[in-house]
């Protein structure tokens, strides 16, 4: 394969990558709290040479080293459901699930049969002494303070459940994206408590994820590769002509 051939074929990876987490992004444009994944792409230069020619030149490729995470919140949207809560902040709650504890910054919650305050999905919310918040059954409201105290008032009294910890780590790329927007802590990561940030109750965080614009990224991605490819088919032409032209056949 001649050297045009090959970086068409690095930019068309490459972009074809970029289109499938762009759909992901747009698929995920209305998920609570989801935070969009872009692709980071640098100049990959290689060493040819022309064995015959003993010719030595450096061929620009194109790479998509990693993926990084738009960490900025999404607009908050507000619900009066006192177990819906958001956080103004980098925290994230902590969920309990089978394979461990798991982060996410959807606080779309709800009860369980046994009171247990837990996500769409079952999992227990934690707090902050690691156990689950349980509400009386007889409880007539329910009061998520600012900095995560739960209380709920039973007979007229406010009894005090306990409290739910927002938590950070120093550097989010350890956090880990799996199912369920859930998120998995990096094994040499460390996480701390987090009093900077705030719960907002009767609020969700929605997606940052800007559906218009992702809509115009995939425009532009599918533009690019429709011209790369049609530079691929004109080469391949010229290629062809070559051939036949060294062989003495009439074009």
């Amino acid at each position: 394969m001649e050297t045009p051939s090959y970086i068409a074929l690095s930019s068309q990876s490459a972009l074809r990558r970029q289109l499938g987490m762009i759909a992901h992004n747009i698929a995920n444009a209305n998920t609570t709290a989801y935070q969009g994944e872009y692709l980071v792409f640098q100049e990959y230069v290689d060493d040819t040479k022309d064995r015959k020619a003993g010719d030595l030149r450096d061929v620009s490729l194109v790479q998509d080293i990693a993926s990084v995470r738009d960490t900025a919140a999404g607009p908050l949207l507000r619900t009066d459901n006192p177990l819906d809560l958001a956080i103004v902040g980098d925290g994230f709650f902590a969920i309990e699930t089978d394979e461990g504890t798991r982060y996410t910054r959807n606080g779309s919650f709800t009860l369980n049969t046994d009171g247990e305050i837990v996500t769409s999905s079952g999992h227990i919310v934690q707090m902050d002494n690691g156990q689950a918040a349980r509400i009386p059954p007889d409880a007539s409201v329910i009061e998520i303070s600012r900095d995560g105290v739960i209380s709920a008032r039973v007979d007229g009294d406010d009894l005090r459940i306990g409290r739910i910890q927002p938590y950070r780590v120093e550097n989010s790329e350890s956090l880990l994206r799996g199912h369920e927007n859930l998120y998995k802590l990096a094994e040499d990561a460390d996480v701390l408590a987090d009093a900077d940030s705030q719960i907002v109750q009767g609020s969700i965080e929605q997606s940052n994820v800007t559906a218009v614009l992702e809509m115009t990224s995939m425009i532009d991605v599918v533009r690019t590769y429709s011209s790369v490819s049609r530079m691929v088919q004109s080469e391949h032409e010229r290629q062809q002509r070559a051939i036949r032209t060294l062989a003495g056949q009439s074009t």
